[in-house]
């Protein structure tokens, strides 16, 4: 019988974080109303990060093996201007919208 937790083989128990906020300041944007969770399946090799908030609503999936990939299916997304005050004032709206990146390179 083998010991789980070693250094060889450790423990493949799922992970899961909760975030609940008014307010997040990140990347240089502003999300307001923000609830997100995110989760590690070992079964299943990447990470799932579900986020909603007034400015955006959707997932991403992040898969680690080799270069990385990335995978977002986003309901909506609503993106400001760089500067602060005008980002308040003037923010645009994009349609559904899903995105793939691999090595720096989008994916069609």
């Amino acid at each position: 019988m083998q010991k789980a937790g070693n250094s060889q083989n450790p423990p493949g128990l799922p992970l899961a974080l909760e975030l609940d906020t008014p307010v997040l300041d990140a990347w240089g944007q502003v999300l307001h109303k923000v609830s997100a969770r995110l989760a590690h399946a070992p079964a299943q090799a990447n990470w799932l990060l579900n986020i909603k908030s007034s400015e955006i609503q959707g997932d991403v999936r992040y898969w680690p093996e080799g270069n990385g990939r990335v995978q977002a299916n986003l309901a909506r997304v609503v993106l400001s201007s760089a500067n602060k005050s005008a980002r308040l004032a003037t923010p645009t709206e994009s349609p559904r919208a899903q995105a793939c990146v691999s090595d720096g390179r989008p994916r069609r």
